[in-house]
């Protein structure tokens, strides 16, 4: 079983998502509200994450850059951590492709749009 830290920062979505996993029965999951984005290292290393899933949008708090740190963060504290970044391709097509690079140059090791399904989700995040 593996666990994972949720960063999503609507309530509803970060709550299905950690659900989906749960009943895949794969997957231990801790989600993080957005107000405390800066316990997700330590949060990281004392639960040995296996994968750190965050969203990611131009809000403050959630920006790709803040995402990327964040990320950096978590992987020195758990070096096998794997950073999956979340983001929202038809809403912000731009901030997709600024995603899928950061993947391409390795800074980050996969990324989801969130229209997957909740199947695909569950595969993606096992395959990891």
């Amino acid at each position: 079983m593996r666990n994972v830290v949720i960063s999503v920062g609507n309530a509803l979505l970060s709550e299905a998502i950690a659900g989906a996993l749960r009943r895949s029965g794969q997957f231990r999951c801790q989600r993080v509200p957005p107000e405390r984005a800066r316990e997700i290292p330590g949060l990281c290393r004392d639960c040995r994450c296996g994968v750190l899933l965050m969203d990611v949008s131009r809000l403050p708090g959630a920006t790709l850059p803040e995402r990327l740190d964040e990320g950096d963060a978590a992987r020195a504290l758990v070096p096998d951590c794997r950073v999956v970044l979340l983001c929202d391709e038809v809403a912000d097509p731009e901030l997709a492709q600024r995603v899928m690079q950061a993947r391409q140059l390795g800074r980050i090791d996969g990324f989801l749009y969130a229209s997957v399904t909740e199947a695909y989700l569950t595969a993606a995040l096992e395959a990891l």
